[in-house]
């Protein structure tokens, strides 16, 4: 994959990003914040593919957004869910529900205070200064090797909640870039096991949002 494929993917990606940061201030819609959030996940991975190895973090200046967006999102989540809790015990008049509307409301409004700084152009030249020429078949099975070792380390019997969130974040960083390599020539190996590896990232993605919830 050559650098200019490379920075269209790149480019893509930020169009993506700052669609729905759009719509975020625009509109109330938690999907948005979703697919805000997916769409920095998915270029934070192809980031560490193709600055494997490296110390870069060129996501760094704008992660402070993708926090407060999480925040909002977690909330978003938890309510439905207790509220539906509250109504089945009989306490429909409960105060929490009507507390976390409102802190949800005051992070949303701190979000798109945060989200009015993001600019498409600047951010894909910031994120493009530094790309490779080429990114190559051997670098590509690096990263896949240095991830699967990664998600090994964390799986154990006794693995604790942590462990088990960045276990995923190895098996998401393989799906994600599994989708921006399947018109390159060097996916085939990366691919060969991306329905297993997907359902099996869903699997702890399901039980980290319930360990949410709970926390």
């Amino acid at each position: 994959m050559k650098r200019e494929e490379l920075e269209n993917i790149i480019s893509a990606e930020v169009d993506t990003l700052c669609r729905y940061a759009g719509r975020i201030q625009s509109v109330e819609d938690v999907e948005d914040i979703h697919q805000f959030r997916v769409t920095y996940k998915k270029l934070r991975a192809f980031l560490r593919l193709v600055h494997a190895g490296g110390h870069k973090r060129p996501l760094a200046p704008i992660k402070h957004i993708y926090s407060v967006a999480g925040e909002a999102r977690d909330m978003q989540v938890h309510l439905p869910v207790i509220a539906a809790w509250l109504e089945q015990d009989g306490h429909e008049d409960a105060v929490y529900p009507g507390t976390l509307k409102r802190k949800i409301e005051d992070v949303v409004v701190n979000l798109r205070q945060e989200l009015r700084g993001l600019n498409v152009q600047n951010l894909t030249d910031m994120l493009t200064e530094d790309l490779p020429a080429h990114l190559g078949k051997y670098k590509v099975e690096e990263f896949v090797h240095n991830q699967a070792v990664g998600f090994y380390e964390h799986i154990k019997d006794d693995a604790t909640d942590e462990q088990l969130h960045t276990a995923r974040k190895h098996l998401k960083d393989l799906v994600y870039n599994a989708g921006f390599l399947r018109a390159d020539k060097v996916e085939q190996s990366f691919l060969e096991q991306h329905k297993e590896i997907k359902k099996l990232a869903s699997l702890l993605g399901e039980y980290h949002d319930k360990q949410t919830l709970i926390a």
